[in-house]
């Protein structure tokens, strides 16, 4: 998204937190604080687009994995390890897209799920003024049978956890409609 939008922003549009005082991969509260004006935030149209939890958390896993299996990785996350340094990386979107101190105010003005294609983001990009196009697909995963299989085996592998994976990322399964 970053490659295709890029080449449209004006001198004060910001990406990816990517900005005066910004840096990439922020969460929107942090990004909202890092402005100079308290009012600019809310003149940009803010929009995100999420993945499905546990697709995100195999492929986050599988490529960043650390010495805990992935079962074991979950439940210390449950277990209140949302405090460890890990933790932001595998944050519910809940945590990248809210406000406040409980997350409960959504601050993009539009989320686009992934796995819905990209025409809505397209036709929602048009109206920002940001032509068609094609898509770039750049940082794509390599898949593989060995790779599917990998994510088709995670949610199994993960079966006794799946109860805790589900409250990590209730917000996200309920706000998006996951099943």
């Amino acid at each position: 998204m970053t490659e295709y939008v890029w080449p449209h922003l004006g001198k004060y549009d910001l990406i990816d937190g990517r900005g005066p005082q910004l840096e990439k991969h922020q969460a929107l509260k942090s990004i909202k604080r890092g402005l100079r004006r308290t009012d600019a935030f809310e003149k940009y149209t803010k929009f995100a687009i999420v993945r499905h939890p546990f697709t995100r958390f195999a492929s986050l896993y599988q490529g960043h994995r650390g010495p805990e299996s992935a079962p074991e990785l979950i439940e210390k996350l449950h277990a209140g390890g949302k405090d460890s340094g890990i933790w932001a990386f595998y944050w519910s979107a809940q945590r990248w897209l809210c406000d406040g101190d409980r997350y409960e105010n959504l601050l993009a003005d539009r989320v686009f799920r992934i796995e819905d294609g990209t025409e809505q983001i397209k036709i929602f990009l048009l109206k920002q003024g940001i032509p068609l196009s094609a898509f770039p697909h750049v940082n794509r995963g390599t898949h593989t049978k060995k790779s599917k299989a990998y994510y088709d085996g995670m949610e199994a592998l993960c079966g006794d956890v799946m109860g805790q994976f589900r409250e990590l990322y209730a917000w996200d399964y309920g706000r998006f409609q996951y099943g």
